[in-house]
């Protein structure tokens, strides 16, 4: 029952056209003969045929509608086989946690994106404070989770000690997959070779574990020393950023890493990987094989512009126009007097704002900056009142009759929730280490620093 409660409704059903909806209101009645049935394929290793195939819909994107690479392929699969997997993934997440390391956040309970931005914005700041050079690797591969092989995640999951009756399931629900895709109204059948299914929820902790190995594996000289301890790199799932101080050792990593991640059929996009350095690193030509990797002033990194001065003007505008693309998205019922005020406040509070406001636990804010998303909320509440600056109504009246959340308050708000968050944090992960790390030996410039986190 505890996978069926778990599972997102609202979902388009698979092949067996069995919504999760239908589950959740029949839980009491199914309940038993579900857990029979996958007990007894979990003693057996047989598993439906019918769990093999999915349906392939294509989602256009952008650009001409006559080029397959403006789609993108959404996978349908069995709402049985996404209970099954669940309730495998219930069974071995402590096992995948207790050997995953502290770099990888991604798909993992009590960790975020918040955690990789806050580590970079720390130890960008304490660097930049002591003179010390620092460089970024931001590493993309080419459809990551659709291009591992299959045994590297088997091999992975047998080596974190995963028992053998999941790992074997877990093999037939990925292997000897195929996939109907409907292109320009031919029905096409896909055998599925590679990559982890999509739509799974187990998919991306298997490959997670696989890239794990990986990491761990690849001895790469590249790294910050923290407290007497390397800090090499930062993961969120596929999404990578190789750290050191030393342009030529991040040039040395990339090309083990790119061996090492062949080795499970992944692929470094030298196009998409880009590479930045502080004032205080050496100049240089970062390459991977033949090809240059580009150096860059500003990286979005997790959704969040990345600069080596920690300057917020860039990543302010990305937040003012994220803002206004959610708020543009319920404008209809956000401008819609008919409905309660208390219920359009409640919407704007719940999407608007915190697309206005992302990743702000990590800022070092300047009054301007502070300004200018105030504005941006002073605009959105007008629209919402249906008035304009011609009618010379005060700020404040305008708030009592959106009742909105005042954005900089939000913003302290969450900042000191997020202190509190690390301060509480006893697993020394990087987010607290590189928040108490002050470098050894290493004495501060005099003068004033620069700005911090407070």
């Amino acid at each position: 029952m505890q996978a069926i409660r778990q599972m997102k409704s609202g979902k388009a059903p698979g092949p067996d056209q069995i919504r999760p909806e239908h589950l959740k209101c029949l839980k009491e009645v199914l309940a038993r003969p579900l857990a029979d049935l996958f007990t007894e394929m979990l003693d057996s290793g047989i598993v439906p045929k019918d769990w093999l195939s999915s349906h392939t819909i294509l989602i256009h994107k952008k650009g001409a509608r006559d080029i397959l690479a403006n789609y993108r392929p959404i996978a349908l699969l069995s709402t049985m086989l996404k209970v099954f997997s669940r309730i495998i993934l219930n069974r071995i997440r402590h096992i995948l946690n207790m050997n995953t390391g502290k770099e990888q956040a991604g798909f993992r309970e009590g960790f975020s994106t918040i955690d990789q931005i806050h580590v970079i914005s720390q130890l960008t700041e304490r660097c930049r404070e002591y003179r010390i050079p620092l460089c970024y690797l931001f590493i993309d591969f080419k459809k990551a989770f659709d291009t591992v092989e299959h045994q590297a995640v088997l091999n992975a999951l047998t080596a974190f000690g995963v028992p053998r009756r999941y790992v074997e399931m877990i093999r037939k629900c990925n292997t000897s997959c195929f996939t109907d895709v409907n292109l320009y109204g031919n029905p096409t059948r896909i055998q599925i070779r590679r990559g982890v299914r999509q739509g799974e929820v187990i998919s991306p902790m298997l490959f997670s574990a696989a890239l794990e190995i990986v990491m761990q594996n690849a001895q790469m000289p590249c790294g910050i020393n923290i407290d007497g301890e390397r800090l090499q790199y930062l993961m969120f799932a596929d999404d990578i950023v190789l750290i050191g101080s030393e342009p030529s050792a991040l040039e040395n990593s990339l090309r083990i890493l790119r061996i090492a991640a062949s080795s499970i059929g992944l692929e470094i996009h030298p196009g998409k990987t880009k590479w930045m350095k502080n004032s205080y690193a050496s100049d240089y030509c970062l390459r991977m094989e033949d090809s240059v990797i580009e150096e860059v002033s500003s990286y979005v990194y997790l959704g969040q512009a990345v600069t080596m001065d920690n300057d917020l003007t860039v990543e302010i505008s990305r937040r003012r126009r994220a803002g206004w693309v959610t708020f543009n998205k319920y404008r209809d019922v956000l401008t819609d007097k008919r409905i309660d005020a208390q219920v359009r406040a409640r919407l704007f509070n719940t999407h608007v704002l915190p697309a206005l406001v992302y990743g702000s636990e990590t800022w070092n804010t300047i009054l301007n900056e502070e300004r200018r998303l105030a504005s941006t909320q002073r605009a959105m509440e007008r629209v919402m009142c249906g008035i304009t600056l011609m009618h010379k109504i005060p700020a404040h009246e305008i708030r009592s009759r959106t009742g909105v959340k005042d954005v900089i308050e939000n913003i302290y708000d969450s900042k000191k929730r997020w202190a509190g968050h690390v301060a509480r944090l006893n697993d020394n992960r990087w987010t607290s280490r590189v928040t108490n790390w002050y470098p050894r030996g290493v004495k501060r410039p005099q003068g004033r620093p620069p700005g911090q986190v407070e």
